[in-house]
């Protein structure tokens, strides 16, 4: 017997177990919204070494490219996986919202901003980080970023700034220069802190 949730461990299995079933679990890595499994996408498995070898063949039956997780570990993944998928949909509707606030015609917004999501999607895919990273940060633009903190409001600010410094670590991976990346951060509202000086006695 296997379970789908990737937040879970084999413990909601228990009583399964108690009465001879095998646990295991399988989550594929998928957004889910109907549709077919992606090609290569990944899959948790866990399970005892029987389980684990039904599992296994399961995942690859099916397409899906099986990976271990330990028990310890699948509230970071399962985490991780909202942040790649149900994150990215809060972003949208940001990013939508904050069209609308420009004038822009609202019911052009996701069919404007979705092709800019997937082109992106697929340099990610292509490039990795940071050869994938475009805007502002990746430059080192400070001045944009300025602008755009200042005209931004409420949660779509927020976000606007937590993201961005966040993307100045990845543009420095990918060499952006100490000075560019430090006036962005400070753009941003989150200039680096520096160790404070000791006192003389």
């Amino acid at each position: 017997m296997a379970h789908g949730a990737g937040a879970l461990t084999l413990d909601v299995l228990e009583p399964a177990r108690r009465r001879g079933a095998l646990p295991g679990s399988l989550h594929p890595l998928q957004a889910l919204a109907g549709g077919p499994f992606q090609p290569g996408a990944a899959a948790a498995v866990d399970g005892g070494p029987a389980a684990r070898r039904l599992l296994v063949r399961a995942a690859r039956d099916l397409g899906l490219r099986p990976i271990r997780v330990p028990a310890s570990g699948r509230p970071l993944y399962h985490a991780s996986a909202v942040m790649a998928s149900n994150l990215v949909m809060a972003l949208a509707d940001l990013a939508a919202e904050t069209w609308a606030r420009a004038g822009a015609p609202p019911a052009e917004a996701l069919p404007a901003l979705v092709p800019l999501l997937r082109g992106a999607v697929e340099n990610l895919a292509e490039r990795g980080l940071p050869g994938a990273l475009t805007g502002p940060a990746s430059r080192g633009d400070a001045g944009v970023v300025r602008r755009q903190v200042r005209a931004l409001r409420g949660e779509a600010r927020d976000a606007y700034r937590v993201l961005t410094r966040r993307l100045v670590g990845i543009a420095a991976r990918g060499g952006l220069d100490r000075a560019r990346a430090e006036a962005v951060l400070r753009a941003a509202g989150g200039a680096p802190r520096r160790p404070a000086r000791r006192q003389p006695r």
